[in-house]
């Protein structure tokens, strides 16, 4: 009996000692795992710390940089209400805002396209120009290159030969890289004229045809689209008078419309009035 009583005892006291080694090695383990995963922690804050300290090294070198450019070259013409000429370090030397509708040479394209606000569609590449009066470098969306002709788009009357050449600025557009970004753009036309000597814009006369016929705004200057909204195509130039008349065909995703412009020489000077912007007929 009192053998019996003794092996219970030791075996009460055995169990309470196999349970105070088991917390002894629970609370070890929680222990070395807590501090290993606050050295994890530290190890990763002090990596991202890092990588935010080459970052900020980067991109003070990189500001650093001088902007380097693509020789290019090419006739362009100048638009927008301010326009500033910058010199190599990226300095405004100039207001040439006096300057919009003359035309310059292309002499060099950055590699590098800037963003200087929070849209995109307002970047731009940074393009040098030179003319007699004047050399340095623009932002690219003031800067409209003019394209190389389109011979359905040069006609002959009565020995006057009229070209209407199309231009692109150095902007964001309708694409990028293979990408759709379906950013608005501006895609004013210059004509050459002959008989006149002219070789500009044309500007044009603000109504409700011609909002229409630019997506709802009031462009200053004739336009032909082509863009992920429309293509224009000019079908004929008949000469009424000291006047043109132009049938503008524009071929839309679905659909089309024909829409007639008239054309005139005043004070040295092109303009243009859309007389109409016909109804749209759709494919189906």
């Amino acid at each position: 009996m009192v053998l019996k009583i003794l092996k219970d005892l030791l075996l009460i006291k055995y169990m309470e000692i196999k349970r105070c080694v088991i917390l002894i090695v629970a609370l070890s383990f929680f222990a070395c795992s807590n501090s290993n995963q606050k050295k994890e922690k530290k190890v990763v804050a002090e990596q991202s710390a890092k990588v935010e300290d080459k970052l900020q090294v980067e991109k003070k070198k990189n500001d650093k940089e001088k902007i380097s450019f693509t020789n290019s070259s090419g006739d362009a013409v100048l638009i927008g209400e301010k326009i500033e000429l910058l010199n190599a370090d990226l300095k405004v030397v100039a207001d040439i805002s006096n300057l919009a509708g003359t035309m310059v040479t292309i002499k060099g394209v950055s590699d590098s396209l800037f963003d200087q606000s929070e849209d995109f569609c307002e970047s731009f590449w940074y393009v040098k120009i030179q003319n007699d009066t004047m050399n340095g470098i623009v932002n690219g969306r003031q800067v409209f290159k003019v394209l190389k002709g389109n011979e359905s788009e040069k006609f002959t009357i009565e020995g006057n030969c009229i070209e209407f050449l199309r231009t692109e600025f150095f902007g964001m557009g309708v694409a990028y890289q293979g990408d759709l970004m379906g950013c608005p753009v501006d895609q004013p036309i210059l004509i050459k004229d002959t008989a006149h000597k002219y070789y500009g814009l044309v500007e044009m006369k603000a109504n409700e045809f011609s909002k229409q016929a630019s997506w709802g705004t009031a462009y200053p200057y004739f336009e032909l689209k082509n863009d992920d909204g429309g293509y224009d195509h000019i079908d004929t130039l008949l000469q009424e008078g000291s006047k043109f008349k132009l049938k503008i065909h524009r071929g839309f995703q679905e659909g089309e419309n024909d829409s007639d412009v008239l054309l005139h020489f005043e004070k040295g000077k092109y303009k243009a009035e859309y007389l109409n912007f016909g109804e749209v007929k759709y494919d189906y």
